[in-house]
């Protein structure tokens, strides 16, 4: 069972939320569908970025399983993280559904119904591009499986439940370094990653990887960048 009673209050965040109970109250909200009952054109503005910020977060949440710990309950979620598996495994196939799927949200899950077992194998384990990018989204499914245990459990220290989680490099380097830890989570971050995905893709080592991760760095900043932006509006 969740513990709400520990939970830390801090400043809200503006990233859409991504728990499991958070996207069933997005899909039958009914402001959305009273817009698409009345054939406003803001119901389809709404159904775009809410597809724009759920595809960000499929390639962000990798990394923020690797990149940090102790995440809130409303951030974290079985929905997001098996969308977040299937859509690497199909930016990682050599099948061409695969990267139609990758960039449009609602596909990679309903791809295997369309394969049978055999074929489903070959696209997922063998005809692939990147054993290392299998590799990830195994341990993004391992590490992600971890941190829903402890929030459910209410295990750790409390968290914000809006909170994205703590930052393992601040805590681990930069901590020392007097950096604040939003800077490292708003810049640092990104940054690295968008680092190893460069070298990884410039040096031929591995292309596939190389480029999930500058997209998905390139997620994160936006996203953390977009999140700071709101904040400082609406605290003037």
């Amino acid at each position: 069972m969740i513990n709400r009673n520990n939970e830390r209050i801090t400043k809200p965040s503006f990233v859409p939320k991504f728990s499991d109970p958070d996207i069933i109250k997005a899909i039958v909200s009914p402001d959305f569908w009273r817009h698409v009952f009345l054939g406003e054109k803001k119901a389809v503005w709404l159904f775009f970025m809410a597809l724009v910020n759920l595809k960000m977060e499929m390639f962000i949440s990798p990394l923020r399983m690797c990149l940090r710990y102790n995440h809130g309950r409303r951030t974290i979620g079985v929905t997001i993280t098996l969308m977040s598996m299937l859509m690497m495994m199909a930016f990682n196939t050599d099948y061409l559904i695969g990267a139609l799927a990758t960039f449009f949200p609602l596909v990679a899950p309903i791809v295997p119904f369309f394969m049978d077992g055999e074929e489903l194998g070959q696209a997922v384990f063998v005809e692939i591009r990147s054993g290392y990018l299998m590799v990830f989204w195994m341990g993004h499914g391992l590490l992600s499986s971890v941190h829903l245990v402890r929030v459910y459990r209410g295990w750790g220290e409390p968290a914000s439940p809006t909170g994205r989680g703590s930052s393992l490099l601040y805590h681990l380097v930069f901590k020392y370094l007097k950096m604040p830890e939003h800077v490292v989570q708003r810049l640092v971050e990104p940054l690295l990653v968008g680092i190893t995905g460069y070298v990884l893709v410039s040096t031929g080592v591995d292309f596939t990887l190389g480029l999930f991760l500058i997209i998905a760095a390139a997620c994160l900043f936006v996203q953390e960048g977009l999140d700071a932006v709101m904040k400082f509006s609406i605290a003037q």
